[in-house]
């Protein structure tokens, strides 16, 4: 039933593997890294907000300072990697 609602729907052409632009997951991806192995629930609770704590001029700024220059990036690529 789902499949027949979409079928109406036009889509535009967007490459197999898209770059990925959207800056949550970015934030997501650094505090994960900056979450490291933790060994329990409660020990990666505490990693996580120490960094959103402390950086959230930091590295969530450069970010977003960064994004215009990203989807630029993007469109010169046309579907290619980029430099990010």
């Amino acid at each position: 039933m789902s499949q027949d609602c979409f079928r109406h729907i036009t889509t535009l052409p967007w490459p197999d593997r898209s770059l990925d632009l959207s800056p949550i997951k970015h934030i997501w991806d650094h505090l994960g890294w900056q979450a490291g192995q933790p060994t329990s629930l409660v020990e990666l609770e505490t990693r996580l907000q120490q960094p959103v704590e402390r950086d959230v001029s930091g590295y969530h700024t450069n970010l977003y300072d960064s994004m215009f220059a990203r989807i630029a990036s993007c469109i010169r690529a046309r579907g290619s990697p980029t430099e990010f």
